[in-house]
C-alpha cells in the first residue's frame, strides 16, 4: 500500500538541491566535505543548480494552486470530457506525478491541513499545533516555505486563498496581492445556492448578483480567478521583471471550489444532457457518514441523488475548471513575456480531490480510495516545461526519499539560510527506502494511461523538518 504524503515539496526540495550528491551535501552542511583545510563547507563552492537556466544561479518557481479539483479532471488524462489546453502543455512538456496523495486531514474543511502540510512541509500530525483548538494552526517552531525561500534570498508573492493562520501568511511572503478567503459565500446554508436544481430555485452560476466567486472590486465585478490571475500578471510585469532575485509565486485560486460560477461562455461547452454520470454513481451513498449528508458540502443538491441532478453540477465544475485553465494561460503568457519563463519551474496541483456524484457523494468518496472512487486526498502534480529529460531522469533517482532531501533545502544558499534549519540534525527515516520512483517519462509523448483502478505508482517519501 502506498504511503500517503504531501506531494508538491517533492519537487520544491529536489530543484533546489545542488549537483553534489545527498552524502556529499549532508557532508557539507556538517563542514566535512571538499578541502578539510578550508572553512567554506564545499556545497558553497558548487553554485551551479542543474534546474536553473544556463547562467543563472537558481531558478524561480511559480506556483499555481487549485482547490477542489480532482486529479481526473484534466484534460490530458482522458478520464473527463473537460477542457484544460493550458494545464495539458504543462503535463505534456514537463512531469506528470501520477500517484502523490495527502493524508487527509483533522476537520472537515480538508483544504486547511492540506494547506498546512504544503506550506510546512511536515506530515498530517506533524504540521499543526496540537495544543491548539483552533483547526487553522501551525506547529511551532514549524519552517514555513515562502519564508525559508524569503530567507534564502527570493523575492516572495502571494495571492487568492490562503486559508491558515494570517501570522504565517505574514512570515512567507514580502508581497501579497488581493487575499479572497477560505470560501466565497453565495447565500447562507441552505439558501438558493444549495439544494439545487430545484424547480422555483432562482439561483444561476452566471448570475453576478449572488455573488460568491463575483468579487466587486474598484467599481467591477469579477471572477475570483480572474481577479487572483490579474494580481499575478501584475506582479510579473512589474516586480518579477524589474528585480534580480529570484522569486516564488504562490498563486493559490478558489476555483474550483463551490458555489460553482463562471461565465455563460464556459457553461455552454458543456450541455448537462450530453454529460455521463460516473461510472461508479449511486443515489445514496452505501454507509452512513457524519451528519447525515447534511453537511454544509452535501447539501448543495437534493438527496437522494439522481443522474439529472449530478449532470447539473458536473456542468459548473466543468466549466469552472475550464474558465480556471484559461486564467493560468494568462499567467503563463505574462510569464513569458517578462523573459523570466525559460528560467521559471512551474508547478501546478490542487489541495484535494472532489467525488461530484461518485458513490452518492458530492465532496469526497469516503472508504474508497481505489477503483472508481476520488478519495478526498487523490490528486495529481503537474510540472512545467521547464524540467528537461535530463532533469527529470536526475528527478528518478534521487526524489525517492523526501525525508532527506528536505534536509538540503537552502543549501544552495546555506550561508543565507535560518540558522535554526542549518543546525538541525539529519532526520531518520520514515520508512525504508523505496524500490521504485518516479514512472511517467518526461518527454513529450503519447496520452499517459491512467485509469481509476490502473494508476502509475510513484513511491513517495514523508517528509520532515
Amino acid at each position: 500500500m502506498l504511503n500517503l504524503i504531501m506531494k508538491l515539496q517533492i519537487l520544491l526540495l529536489a530543484v533546489l538541491l545542488p549537483v553534489c550528491s545527498p552524502a556529499s551535501a549532508f557532508a557539507a552542511e556538517q563542514g566535512t566535505a571538499g578541502n578539510s583545510g578550508s572553512s567554506e563547507p564545499a556545497v558553497l563552492k558548487a553554485r551551479t543548480n542543474r534546474f536553473a537556466a544556463a547562467g543563472q544561479e537558481r531558478p524561480n518557481f511559480l506556483f499555481l494552486f487549485s482547490d477542489d479539483q480532482t486529479f481526473r479532471a484534466l484534460g490530458r488524462i482522458g478520464e473527463l470530457p473537460v477542457k484544460t489546453p493550458n494545464l495539458d502543455r504543462l503535463a505534456k512538456g514537463g512531469l506528470l506525478f501520477t500517484h502523490c496523495f495527502n493524508q487527509g486531514g483533522w476537520s472537515g474543511a480538508v483544504c486547511i491541513p492540506s494547506r498546512t502540510m504544503l506550506n510546512t512541509g511536515r506530515t498530517l500530525w506533524q504540521s499543526r499545533d496540537s495544543g491548539s483548538t483552533n483547526a487553522a494552526s501551525i506547529a511551532p517552531g514549524a519552517a514555513l516555505w515562502g519564508e525559508t525561500l524569503g530567507q534564502a534570498g527570493y523575492d516572495t508573492f502571494m495571492a487568492g486563498k490562503w486559508h491558515i493562520p494570517d501570522a504565517a501568511l505574514k512570515r512567507s511572503f514580502k508581497t501579497i496581492g488581493p487575499l479572497t478567503g477560505g470560501f466565497l459565500q453565495s447565500t447562507t446554508n441552505g439558501g438558493a445556492a444549495y439544494r439545487r436544481p430545484a424547480p422555483g430555485n432562482p439561483w444561476t452560476p452566471d448570475d453576478p448578483q449572488w455573488k460568491g466567486h463575483w468579487i466587486s472590486t474598484n467599481g467591477q465585478i469579477v471572477h475570483s480567478s480572474v481577479l487572483i490571475a490579474d494580481a499575478a500578471i501584475d506582479y510579473l510585469k512589474t516586480n518579477a521583471a524589474q528585480s534580480a532575485a529570484p522569486f516564488f509565486m504562490y498563486v493559490a485560486f478558489n476555483a474550483p471550489h463551490d458555489p460553482r460560477q463562471s461565465p455563460r461562455e464556459f457553461l455552454d461547452m458543456y450541455p448537462p444532457q450530453k454529460l455521463k454520470t460516473p461510472p461508479n454513481f449511486l443515489p445514496k451513498h452505501p454507509f452512513p457518514i457524519e451528519n447525515g449528508f447534511n453537511g454544509r458540502d452535501e447539501i448543495l443538491a437534493p438527496y437522494p441523488r439522481t443522474p439529472e441532478i449530478i449532470r447539473v453540477h458536473l456542468q459548473e465544475y466543468y466549466a469552472m475548471v475550464t474558465h480556471l485553465d484559461r486564467q493560468i494561460g494568462r499567467v503563463l503568457e505574462a510569464l513569458a513575456a517578462s523573459g523570466k519563463a525559460a528560467n521559471t519551474i512551474i508547478i501546478f496541483t490542487s489541495d484535494q480531490g472532489l467525488a461530484v456524484g461518485q458513490h452518492g457523494d458530492l465532496r469526497a468518496v469516503r472508504g474508497v480510495h481505489r477503483k472508481g472512487g476520488d478519495a478526498i486526498n487523490d490528486h495529481r502534480l503537474y510540472v512545467g516545461e521547464v524540467l528537461h529529460p535530463e532533469n527529470c531522469e536526475f528527478m528518478r533517482r534521487h526524489v525517492t526519499d523526501v525525508s532527506e532531501i528536505l534536509h538540503f533545502l537552502t543549501l544552495s544558499r546555506a550561508a543565507e539560510a535560518p540558522a535554526r534549519l542549518k543546525s538541525r540534525k539529519r532526520p531518520a527515516r520514515a520508512w525504508p527506502r523505496s524500490s521504485r520512483s518516479l514512472s511517467r517519462r518526461c518527454a513529450p509523448g503519447p496520452r499517459p494511461r491512467v485509469g481509476l483502478d490502473r494508476y502509475a505508482a510513484v513511491r513517495c517519501r514523508a517528509m520532515r523538518h
